[in-house]
């Protein structure tokens, strides 16, 4: 499958391709002709890389991942802690706003 195919059927953008193209992390990629054919495990390949750069890698470290295979458990485990302390923030934002609906509630039932 080409390009196009990728876009259509995965919904992967073109520009996602070429960024992971830049980095090179898609030089095994067969090309065809002057074409790129993409086989399902370089499907695989590419959706797990955007994962994990929606996960908040950066470029550097997508590659480091993907080039030494001893740095992938740090890497890992640096972007759990991190996404950890934003849920950690987020839960005692969720629990501020469960206080303000308790007194709001307590309040009106009180009228």
């Amino acid at each position: 499958m080409n390009i196009e195919d990728l876009e259509k059927r995965y919904y992967i953008e073109s520009s996602d391709i070429q960024k992971l193209e830049s980095l090179h992390l898609l030089d095994g990629v067969r090309t065809v002709g002057n074409m790129k054919t993409y086989q399902d495990q370089d499907v695989r390949d590419i959706m797990e890389m955007l994962h994990l750069l929606n996960l908040g890698l950066d470029d550097q470290e997508l590659v480091a991942y993907y080039t030494h295979s001893k740095n992938r458990l740090p890497i890992l485990k640096k972007v759990r802690t991190t996404i950890f302390e934003h849920l950690h923030t987020y839960q005692k934002h969720l629990d501020y706003i469960d206080y303000l609906i308790y007194t709001i509630q307590k309040y009106n039932n009180g009228e």
